[in-house]
Order: structure tokens, then C-alpha cells, then sequence
């Protein structure tokens, strides 16, 4: 037997064994590594099953595909599964947006991630004086219309006795700030807000709306990682109406532990195959 041919084949055999063992292995660790959705929504099914208006017993529909609300000055609330953010790990929220009847509003919108931190939470429509004092996370604040005077700005803070996303608990502005955003009545935007935890006591964030970013800061004292609640609020004469749709909401996780030892213990069991692959006979 030709002991060149023995070797080439079982190098060949083994080098392919080798391949596809290791190719289940960073399957499993890209997909510990890969976006879970904690949000969803398309409203095609007419309903809107855990959304509720606060504020109000109603003027918050999803009858025509969208979430609608028409209501006067609307705290909308959705909760999720706690998510605790780890070093290097993020939150990303996108929706299409439109609003009706726009007129230039000091901070006539505002939306935002942040924790209930295991309190009450809303239930029904019209929720009554409900406390949003533990609530805390980020914000992002902006007028409709076009004033310069009236910024567009990230902060961070908690709410209060009666409104989630208002009084001076959310002071705390984080970053710069731009002009109104400056939106046409009636035409949809995609809008995007992103956080991402970068250290031990930071976090990232961006605003953007159709790709174009609008507002960016990074919090170098956060103290809170969890979110487990997606609001939104429009002051009074803000807008008649506001229209939501595809709601996303993805958490990107980094690699559990447990996968990246078994990716180096796929390593190992290689290489101890390449140690002990078989030897060629010589030739008679």
C-alpha cells in the first residue's frame, strides 16, 4: 500500500470531520450571540393587546392596522420582559411614526425605555392617579414642528405622581441638543432609538429618524440597566393625532459563557484528533 496515498486520505477524512464539528460549534455560539425580540407589533390583527392609555379611557384604537391615538395629551405604556443589560449587550427600538394636525411644541413628544422596577404597573385604560415614582430609564424629548428654541435631547430620569415622562425628575439632560425635528403632518417616518450598555457605569444612545441620526449622548453615570417598559406621551395641542406601526423592540445579546468554553473545548478535541490521526502502513 502507498503510504503517501494512506495519510493524504486520512488527513483529508479527518480535516473534513474536523470542519463540520467545528462549524456546529460556531453555529451555537453566533446564535446565543444572535437578537432576541421582546417587541413585535404590527397591529394587523385589529387588536391592541397590552397597550394602554393611562391617561385616558379612550382615544386608543388599532382598528385599521396601526395603533391611533387621538386622545388630547396620551401616556401610551407597553410592557416587556425585564432585560437586564450586560457590558457590551443592547436595546434596540424601532417604529413607524405619523402625526396629524402638527403645530411647534415645546417637547410635544417624548418616548423612551425604562423599569418599573418591580412597582405597579398599568393595567387598564384611564389608570387613574397612577405613580410612576419608581419608574426609571431614558428618554427621548422633541418638538413636532420646526422652532430652534424648542431642542431635541436625550435625558435621564424617573417619573413622577402623575406622568411618566414629565416634571423636573427628568432634568437630567444627557449630551446636546438640535432643533425641533420638523415633521410633515400625515407622512410616516421610521424611527429608531438605540442603547447600549459600554461600561461598568455607561451607556450609549441614539435617536434617529429615516437613517438619519438626530440626537446621540453617552450617560458616563448610569447606575440603572433594566427596561422592561416602552412609553410615549404628547403634550397637549402637540398634534391631533398620533400613528404608530412595527413596532420593534430587539435585545442583542453577547455569547453565553457556557458557549464560548464549549467553542474551546471543540478546539481541544481537535486538536487532539490531528495528535492521534493514523498512520500510513508502508508499502509491501
Amino acid at each position: 500500500m502507498n503510504t503517501h496515498v494512506t495519510i493524504s486520505f486520512s488527513v483529508r477524512r479527518l480535516a473534513a470531520c474536523i470542519g463540520l464539528a467545528l462549524g456546529g460549534i460556531f453555529a451555537t455560539t453566533v446564535a446565543s450571540a444572535s437578537a432576541s425580540s421582546l417587541i413585535n407589533d404590527d397591529f394587523n390583527d385589529g387588536t391592541r393587546t397590552g397597550w394602554f392609555n393611562a391617561s385616558s379611557a379612550g382615544g386608543l384604537s388599532a382598528s385599521t392596522g396601526a395603533l391611533v391615538s387621538t386622545s388630547g395629551s396620551p401616556t401610551i405604556i407597553v410592557y416587556f420582559s425585564s432585560t437586564i443589560l450586560a457590558v457590551g449587550e443592547s436595546l434596540s427600538l424601532s417604529f413607524d411614526f405619523s402625526a396629524a394636525g402638527i403645530v411647534s411644541t415645546d417637547v410635544g413628544f417624548r418616548f423612551g425605555l425604562v423599569s418599573s422596577s418591580g412597582t405597579s404597573k398599568v393595567a387598564v385604560d384611564n389608570f387613574g392617579s397612577f405613580d410612576f415614582d419608581a419608574y426609571e430609564g431614558y428618554r427621548v424629548s422633541t418638538n413636532l414642528g420646526s422652532s430652534a428654541a424648542s431642542k431635541t435631547a436625550i435625558y435621564k430620569g424617573s417619573g413622577t405622581t402623575t406622568s411618566l415622562f414629565g416634571g423636573s425628575e427628568w432634568a437630567a439632560q444627557i449630551g446636546g441638543s438640535t432643533a425641533g425635528v420638523n415633521l410633515t403632518s400625515g407622512t410616516t417616518y421610521q424611527v429608531t432609538f438605540e442603547i447600549e450598555r459600554t461600561g461598568e457605569t455607561s451607556v450609549a444612545m441614539s435617536f434617529s429618524m429615516n437613517d438619519v441620526v438626530i440626537s446621540s449622548s453617552v450617560d458616563n453615570a448610569a447606575s440603572n440597566f433594566t427596561f422592561d417598559t416602552l412609553g410615549f406621551y404628547k403634550g397637549t395641542g402637540a398634534a391631533t393625532s398620533l400613528t404608530f406601526d412595527n413596532v420593534s423592540l430587539v435585545h442583542s445579546a453577547i455569547p453565553e459563557p457556557a458557549n464560548l468554553t464549549t467553542l474551546l473545548g471543540g478546539l481541544a478535541v481537535a486538536a487532539t484528533l490531528l495528535t492521534r490521526r493514523p498512520r500510513g502502513r508502508s508499502a509491501v
